[in-house]
This record gives structure tokens, sequence and C-alpha cells, in this order.
């Protein structure tokens, strides 16, 4: 997922800046929505996987059903949670980027 990120962003490097700039920067720039999205969007990709992980432990046809079903369904997911860091003071790159930060 990282090429596609960087492509958008334009370069890995920059993306690295915005996201320790975002670490460092004080807890104003972005509304409480938005830092509660981001935990919230974590605990949900936490959830996701265990279940993916327990759908492979009852049969392998299981568990890819179950992670068809849950990449369907995170596609919009992403799309509302992006909108929700960019409503909440996020720069469209910086939303990107403290997304795929939760996937690393």
């Amino acid at each position: 997922m990282l090429p596609d990120i960087v492509s958008v962003v334009g370069d890995w490097k920059q993306c690295v800046l915005i996201l320790i700039s975002s670490l460092l920067s004080p807890l104003t720039d972005i509304k409480v929505s938005g830092y509660l999205n981001l935990a919230a969007d974590f605990t949900h990709n936490f959830t996701d996987g265990l279940a993916i992980g327990v759908s492979f432990l009852v049969s392998p046809a299981v568990g890819a059903v179950t992670t068809l079903t849950i990449l369907l369904h995170e596609v919009p997911h992403e799309i509302g949670d992006f909108a929700i860091l960019v409503q909440s003071g996020c720069t469209k790159k910086k939303a990107m980027c403290l997304q795929h930060r939760l996937y690393i």
C-alpha cells in the first residue's frame, strides 16, 4: 500500500516528514474528532484482522470469503475516515499519511 500513498503524496520522504510534524505539532491543529476517528479506525482494523485470522482457522474457504467481504467494506469505510480527517482540520496529504500509518 505504501507505493500507492507515495504516488499520491509525491515522495515517501515528504510523507515521513508530514507524519513527524503531525506528531510534534500541538493538538489544536486537528479537532478531537480526528483523533477519535484514528483511534476507532485502529481498533476496527485490529478486529478485522482477528476476524480474518479466526475465519481461516475455520476453513480456507471461509477465510477467503471473510477476507473478500472485509476488503469490500473497507473501501467506503476508509473514504469516510479520510473525509472525517479532512473535516477535522487535516490537509489531504496529512490525512492520507495518518491513515496509512495505521497499517504499518
